[in-house]
C-alpha cells in the first residue's frame, strides 16, 4: 500500500519530481543552478541533443547533472517547505540512474566526448541559496543504468536548514581523477521525520554511521505496493492558514494528477488516513478539493492546457466529472475550462503544474 503523506509535518522540496519541459542546459522549475558561472546548468531530461533517452522513473521528466574533465561539476538547490531541524533525524529517498550515452564536448580537450563515467551524489544542507554548510549524505558510486531508489537517513548536526543542494561529484576524491560523467535524478521523496534516532526500527545496521546511511532498492513500480492502494493522509485544516502553504500543496497535487493518453483521468483505489473504507476514484482530485475547501469564500478557476485540442477537451470533461462527484462535502467554488491564449497569455497564476498543463487562477 502506497502512502501519500500530505501533512504539515512532512517536509518537501519544491518540485520534488524535477518536472519541466525536457531541454538541455535548462534546469527544472523551482530549482536553482549552483554550478560554475562559466559552465552550463543541469538539464531537464530526457535530452535528445545529448542522445539521452532514459525514460523518467515517474512523471514526464528528471534532472540530469554532469561532472567534467576540467574540474567543474554541476549542482542545483531548492528551498524546503519547512526547515530540517538541527539534531533531528529524517528519512529521504530519490531515484537515481546513469545514462550510457550523454554526448557533449570535452571542456579540457575541446573535442566531442561521452559523459558516461560513474559519479557520486552529495546532499548538502544550507541556510541560503546554494548553501553548503553541512554535508548531510553521500551516495556510493552511481554506475547503473537502471533506476534505483536510494534511501538516506540524515541528521543535521551543525544547524537547521531551509535549502537542499544536490551535487554531482567524481567517483574518487582525487585531484588527478577529473572525468566526464553523468547522473539522472527523479522523484525525490519528502523528508520524513523519524520518531527517534534508533536505527533498529528501520532495518539499519547498528554499526552504520547514521548520517551517511544509504539503502538502495531496485524497483520497477515506484510508490506502489502489491495491492496498488494509495493511502491518503491529508493535513489538518490549520495547515492551510495563509495562502503560501496552499500554493505548495496544490502544486504538488497537480503534479500527481494522472490522465491517460486520451485525456481520461486514471481511476485508482485509495483510502483516507482516518477511514477503513477503500474508495475507487481520484485521490489527487480529492486532495485538491479538500485543500480548496479551506477557503469557501474564494472563487477559483482551473485551466487545462494541452497541445492537442481534442485531448484538452477530454481532460476538461474528465476533471470536471471528477470534481463534481469525487468529494461530496466540498464547498469550494472552482470552475474548470480549457486554455484560451486570448484570455490566458500573461496571466498571473496562483499556482501551476507546467508538466501536467494545470494552472489555477484565484479571483
Amino acid at each position: 500500500m502506497a502512502t501519500f503523506l500530505l501533512s504539515g509535518q512532512v517536509i518537501t522540496m519544491l518540485n520534488p519530481g524535477f518536472e519541466g519541459e525536457p531541454k538541455f542546459s535548462t534546469i527544472p522549475p523551482s530549482w536553482i543552478n549552483c554550478g560554475s558561472a562559466n559552465e552550463s546548468p543541469p538539464d531537464t531530461g530526457p535530452v535528445a541533443a545529448f542522445q539521452v533517452s532514459t525514460v523518467p522513473y515517474a512523471g514526464n521528466s528528471y534532472m540530469g547533472m554532469v561532472t567534467r574533465d576540467n574540474n567543474t561539476t554541476e549542482s542545483a538547490c531548492t528551498y524546503l517547505t519547512e526547515v530540517l531541524k538541527q539534531g533531528q533525524c529524517y528519512q529521504f529517498s530519490l531515484a537515481v540512474a546513469k545514462s550510457d550515452t550523454y554526448y557533449s564536448v570535452s571542456r579540457a580537450r575541446k573535442t566531442p566526448a561521452r559523459y558516461n563515467t560513474p559519479t557520486r551524489l552529495k546532499i548538502w544542507g544550507g541556510v541560503g541559496q546554494c548553501g553548503k554548510e553541512e554535508l548531510l549524505a553521500e551516495s556510493p558510486v552511481i554506475d547503473h543504468e537502471d533506476w534505483q531508489v536510494y534511501t538516506f537517513i540524515i541528521k543535521p548536526e551543525m544547524a537547521s536548514y531551509s535549502v537542499i543542494t544536490l551535487e554531482a561529484c567524481y567517483p574518487k576524491d582525487d585531484p588527478a581523477f577529473f572525468t566526464n560523467g553523468n547522473m539522472l535524478l527523479d522523484e525525490a521523496s519528502a523528508f520524513i521525520m523519524l520518531p527517534d534516532c534508533g536505527k533498529e526500527a528501520f532495518g539499519i545496521d547498528q554499526s552504520s554511521n547514521l548520517t551517511k546511511t544509504v539503502i538502495i532498492t531496485q524497483t520497477e513500480t515506484p510508490s506502489m505496493m502489491e495491492d496498488n492502494t494509495i493511502y491518503l493522509k491529508l493535513p489538518s485544516e490549520d495547515y492551510f492558514t495563509g495562502l503560501e502553504p496552499l500554493k505548495i500543496f496544490l502544486s504538488n497535487v497537480f503534479s500527481d494528477i494522472e490522465q491517460s493518453a486520451s485525456g481520461r483521468l486514471v481511476e485508482k483505489s485509495y483510502q483516507l488516513d482516518d477511514e477503513k473504507e477503500v474508495r475507487t476514484g481520484y485521490p489527487s482530485v480529492h486532495a485538491m478539493l479538500y485543500a480548496l475547501n479551506a477557503y469557501p469564500a474564494e472563487k477559483w478557476e482551473l485551466v487545462v492546457f494541452d497541445r492537442n485540442i481534442e485531448r484538452q477537451r477530454q481532460r476538461v470533461t474528465s476533471l470536471s466529472e471528477a470534481m463534481n462527484n469525487g468529494y461530496p462535502d466540498s464547498v469550494a467554488d472552482c470552475q474548470i475550462r480549457g486554455y484560451d491564449p486570448v484570455l490566458d497569455d500573461g496571466t498571473d497564476w496562483f499556482c501551476m503544474s507546467v508538466s501536467n498543463g494545470l494552472y489555477l487562477i484565484k479571483y
